[in-house]
């Protein structure tokens, strides 16, 4: 399976926490939520190639964590589960990419943390 991280970064963040107007910063963070959900969808397309080649489908995508959550039916299986969260962001080497656990919270604020397992293809049964 893969599991990753994807973070728009302490700049981004740095920049939506400048935004006083209420209307502007609910504007922002939607921003936030397509920007980070394409990256997403970029990535899963690639994986689903490498996953292809080897002779395997994606199984179903999971947020593990997800700020903002996204509009999906099932909510991040750990958005709150700390020591889960930082044994994750320990074994991605997340700090690589500036985004680490710290005082209970994941930062930059703007990141996703996800699973995909990689399952074996199903065998089609012959016709008859």
């Amino acid at each position: 399976g893969t599991l990753g991280v994807i973070t728009l970064g302490a700049a981004f963040e740095a920049k939506l926490k400048a935004i006083t107007d209420p209307g502007l910063f609910a504007l922002a963070e939607t921003a936030a939520l397509v920007f980070a959900e394409t990256g997403l969808k970029v990535l899963v397309e690639l994986i689903g190639q490498e996953v292809s080649a080897e002779g395997l489908d994606l199984g179903t995508l999971r947020h593990v964590f997800a700020y903002p959550e996204p509009e999906t039916d099932e909510p991040p299986t750990h958005q709150a589960d700390a020591p889960a969260l930082a044994a994750v962001l320990a074994r991605l080497s997340a700090d690589k990419i500036g985004v680490t656990f710290n005082e209970g919270a994941v930062t930059p604020k703007y990141s996703l943390i996800f699973s995909i397992p990689w399952l074996a293809k199903r065998k089609k049964k012959p016709a008859g």
